[in-house]
């Protein structure tokens, strides 16, 4: 690569040579006289530098076979995720009837505190917070049974009817 005639004996033909095509900065000290050494050198590890970044220019981007692996990692992480957030789903609607059933109960206390009777109370059906279930009150003087009725899907088929009373007993056992 190298020649030991009068031409090679400069230090700019040392960088001519290796780098070719590439802008020298007319910074570097290699351009200066008495540094050949130093121009080789450079010239050496530039050249291995750009053998190195051209083979890896070639391997740009995924093979198929790490795509379908990527692709099939997903696939069941999806596969194990979606049932339990089914189950979670349903859930926090269980919740949400539950939820109605002791406001509403409350509600009831208050008022048969104030007017002695669950009677005069609640006049009409009321939707759960977030509308997944609806409530009903079936009331006495001294006695009431509040019933909360899932209308929609993703709700165990055991808890699509909840049941409370005056006394604290819930039914089903298994929703609460």
């Amino acid at each position: 690569m190298f020649h030991s005639s009068s031409r090679a004996s400069s230090p700019g033909f040392f960088v001519a040579r290796c780098f070719g095509r590439y802008r020298i900065p007319a910074s570097w000290s290699i351009l200066r006289a008495g540094h050949h050494a130093e121009a080789r050198d450079m010239c050496h590890s530039k050249s291995r530098a750009l053998r190195r970044s051209e083979v890896r220019r070639g391997q740009a981007g995924f093979t198929l076979l790490e795509l379908m692996i990527v692709v099939a990692i997903i696939a069941i992480l999806a596969g194990v995720a979606y049932p339990r957030y089914g189950d979670a789903v349903g859930e926090a609607r269980v919740a949400d009837g539950r939820s109605a059933l002791m406001t509403l109960a409350g509600r009831l206390e208050r008022c048969r505190t104030s007017t002695h009777s669950y009677d005069d109370c609640i006049d009409s059906p009321t939707p759960s917070e977030a509308g997944y279930y609806r409530v009903t009150a079936s009331l006495a003087p001294t006695d009431y049974r509040l019933t909360a009725t899932h209308d929609g899907e993703a709700v165990k088929t055991a808890c699509r009817v909840l049941t409370l009373d005056a006394t604290g007993r819930t039914l089903p056992e298994a929703c609460w």
